[in-house]
């Protein structure tokens, strides 16, 4: 079967030969920022919403490990219910930008409307509000630190200056935004 009609007309890139539960569409936002719609480029998200995120949830639950899924706003639009999965078993949902853009080649205006776009469309299927971000890119244009504080974000986890957490500095001055190291 080719492609069935989903979010914003893409979806699913195959049909199952087998009977299976829980089908979930592709969580391939790498893909559609670029614009590539063929078939092996969006089945390549397929996994990871469908059977890797349940697997990483009985993981955490069997070892009470709470975590934070950085999860891009688009992605939320595709999976509402991933998010709400992840909620439910008492784990942060955190931004991850609109569709995986590279923060860094946009201009300040656009970073800021897709951040402030990308923190209303978590905040739906989460039913809470965003405190941390981790950017697409893991880093830094000139003004996401601003967008970041304007959000209210508590913490980043883009930058890797240390491997432990330390506060961000504008201008020399704490921000009260906290880097938790990506790496």
């Amino acid at each position: 079967m080719g492609r069935r009609a989903g979010a914003a007309g893409l979806g699913r890139v195959f049909t199952w030969l087998l009977p299976h539960r829980g089908s979930r569409s592709a969580r391939q936002t790498i893909a559609l920022r670029a614009g590539q719609t063929g078939p092996g480029k969006l089945a390549q998200g397929e996994y990871g919403s469908r059977v890797g995120a349940r697997r990483i949830l009985r993981l955490l639950e069997r070892f009470n490990v709470p975590a934070s899924f950085f999860m891009p706003a688009v992605s939320s639009l595709l999976h509402p219910e991933e998010v709400r999965d992840y909620v439910a078993a008492g784990h942060e949902v955190a931004m991850h930008g609109w569709i995986h853009e590279s923060n860094t080649l946009l201009d300040p205006a656009d970073e800021r409307e897709l951040a402030l776009r990308a923190a209303g469309t978590l905040e739906k299927p989460s039913g809470t509000r965003s405190v941390g971000i981790r950017t697409s890119t893991w880093e830094f244009s000139d003004h996401t630190l601003a967008i970041t504080r304007e959000l209210g974000l508590l913490y980043d986890s883009s930058l890797m200056a240390d491997d432990e957490p330390y506060e961000l500095l504008a201008d020399g001055e704490p921000t009260g935004v906290v880097e938790i190291p990506v790496e």
